[in-house]
């Protein structure tokens, strides 16, 4: 999450149930930016260094230096923040000053695991509506085009949606996540 706050791209604010609980039981995810690979200001495998405020202790060491793969990947790792009990859900929005003039194309994967579903928004009619009627009006630019409705729909709008997952053990399967 350092790295996000170092590339100003998202936001975080983390809730406890009660005052007294030792871990988060939610969090909020304000999306600021995503940064293409093209506006990345030194070359893609250089390593940036972090200001000594940024350090960032994983485990036993203390990384102190990130790459723009650092980067991308942070988007996918970062958010499989875990309460012990399993129920961590995460609100995610836009901010709404954010372009897609140059939304990543690795911003659609991350899409696609993280973000909003048609069948969220199906059960309550006025955004069901809402989105359907974007879906008609809606001019996708040539960037825009490659990225699914819904996407567009929660960026230019800013609808945030709920993330949340949970295991389901089975004997016969093994261990399996769901969102």
């Amino acid at each position: 999450m350092t790295i996000f706050e170092i590339t100003g791209s998202a936001k975080f604010k983390h809730f406890k149930l009660q005052q007294n609980h030792s871990q988060y039981a939610y969090s909020t995810c304000i999306i600021q930016n995503t940064i293409h690979s093209s506006d990345w200001k030194q070359p893609l495998h250089q390593i940036i260094q972090f200001f000594i405020c940024y350090n960032v202790k994983l485990g036993d060491f203390i990384t102190r230096f990130y790459s723009y793969w650092d980067y991308q990947q942070a988007w996918f790792n970062a958010f499989f923040l875990q309460n012990n009990k399993g129920s961590h859900s995460w609100l995610f929005y836009f901010n709404n000053l954010i372009k897609t003039s140059n939304l990543p194309n690795w911003f659609l994967q991350w899409w696609d695991y993280f973000g909003c579903i048609y069948e969220v928004i199906k059960p309550h009619p006025l955004i069901e509506n809402s989105y359907i009627y974007f879906k008609q009006k809606f001019k996708p630019s040539e960037n825009e085009k490659k990225f699914p409705p819904i996407l567009m729909f929660c960026f230019k709008l800013f609808v945030p949606w709920i993330y949340s997952w949970y295991f389901n053990y089975n004997t016969q399967h093994g261990l399996s996540h769901h969102h």
